[in-house]
């Protein structure tokens, strides 16, 4: 995982944050509002509202990734990493329920 994400960060310019925005930009071409345009508040995208959180959170989990220590195994590196995939993923929904 880490050696993965080693070579990503090589592919843009050490910049974690183009690595996520790289992320986003690809998740929100598939992403599509029609199921929900009956559930949120006018004038609310929910692809739009995701771009920042997902973006911030997502450097926030590389740099975690990158400190935990390479040589535990998975369920170690998994537990390593949980908080910090929680917070994220549970600020992220949080911003997106507000336009629902």
């Amino acid at each position: 995982m880490q050696a993965h994400l080693r070579k990503k960060l090589e592919m843009y310019k050490g910049s974690f944050q183009k690595y996520a925005e790289h992320i986003y930009i690809t998740l929100a071409e598939s992403l599509i509002n029609d199921g929900v345009l009956d559930m949120i508040h006018e004038g609310f995208d929910p692809k739009i509202a995701l771009q920042d959180p997902l973006e911030k959170h997502l450097v926030n989990v590389f740099h975690k990734i990158l400190s935990i220590n390479s040589n535990l195994d998975w369920a170690s590196f998994s537990e390593e990493l949980k908080p910090t995939m929680v917070k994220s993923l549970g600020e992220t929904i949080e911003e997106l329920a507000d336009g629902f």
